[in-house]
């Protein structure tokens, strides 16, 4: 069965996994420069003389049942998935890491935003969004089965050419943003956090298993929560730095805060607020 699937994050990767092991023949389509979705970590090159600045700037952590090993353990390194806290867990080196094991050896398409699912059952073609210079916009197929796992809003809008029978039951779906802050500092004593009402969660990134630690520098990530994301959702980008970056002084106990490197990463559909509770709809 040829099968198209649109996005390489974690729900994607996991049906890969599965399905790869009964015969399954995927092509993958990643918006992104590369797989792991919400399990995101950025790269930084250019500001230290030796080695890049790195933040999971996607989810911070992840939850990890005994039903999923059972299902998954078969396609994971042994290193890459490591308890971070006694509910938590984190991939290794990178949060990436994990959907890379899942997906095994597919190949995924890179930087290819689809715009539209076109065709019908058995029969499906997959139209690239047009891009600017005006040239007639790529299309993919046919596909037997194509399987979205884009957050619902657009997937709504993928389907908005085709016959669904559950695609009304989307609007039900509603996400919470969150607003990723990552910085970088000389390296200190260890400060001692105070709590926060407006991060979800500060951590600094060489408190992670698997993470390679810096003698100089300190990177840390600070997750906004869903509120005060919610209230700061279309403000400058800017003015949202500055004011995460007088947060995570205060919280860190720093009199001033003078970043070796600094940005802010915008999560519209960050965590579910309303969901179907359903593992997955099909037509």
């Amino acid at each position: 069965m040829n099968i198209a699937l649109i996005g390489a994050g974690a729900a994607g990767s996991a049906c890969v996994s599965v399905l790869r092991s009964r015969g399954a023949d995927f092509c993958i389509f990643e918006k992104s420069r590369g797989p792991g979705g919400r399990l995101s970590t950025r790269r930084v090159s250019g500001v230290l003389p030796e080695g890049d600045l790195h933040y999971d700037h996607g989810a911070p952590v992840f939850s990890w049942s005994d039903n999923l090993t059972d299902q998954l353990s078969s396609h994971l390194k042994k290193e890459t998935v490591k308890k971070f806290s006694i509910d938590t867990w984190v991939a290794c080196p990178s949060m990436p890491q994990l959907v890379k094991d899942l997906l095994g050896g597919s190949t995924v398409r890179a930087q290819i935003e689809i715009d539209a699912l076109e065709g019908s059952a058995g029969n499906w073609f997959l139209r690239e969004k047009s891009r600017n210079d005006g040239s007639e916009a790529t299309v993919h197929g046919p596909f037997t089965a194509v399987v979205l796992t884009a957050p619902a809003p657009q997937t709504r809008a993928l389907l908005r050419n085709v016959e669904c029978s559950w695609k009304n039951r989307l609007e039900a779906v509603s996400y919470d943003p969150c607003w990723a802050l990552m910085v970088s500092l000389p390296r200190t004593t260890a400060p001692i956090q105070v709590p926060s009402e407006i991060f979800s969660s500060v951590i600094c990134q060489s408190d992670k298993p698997g993470r390679t630690p810096s003698s100089d520098v300190q990177s840390w990530v600070g997750h906004a929560s869903s509120e005060w994301s919610k209230a700061h959702l279309e403000h400058d980008q800017s003015a949202v730095q500055e004011a995460l970056l007088i947060e995570l002084r205060r919280v860190l106990g720093l009199s001033e805060i003078r970043p070796l490197h600094v940005a802010v990463h915008r999560w519209r559909y960050s965590t579910v607020a309303n969901a179907l509770h359903v593992t997955a709809l099909a037509d």
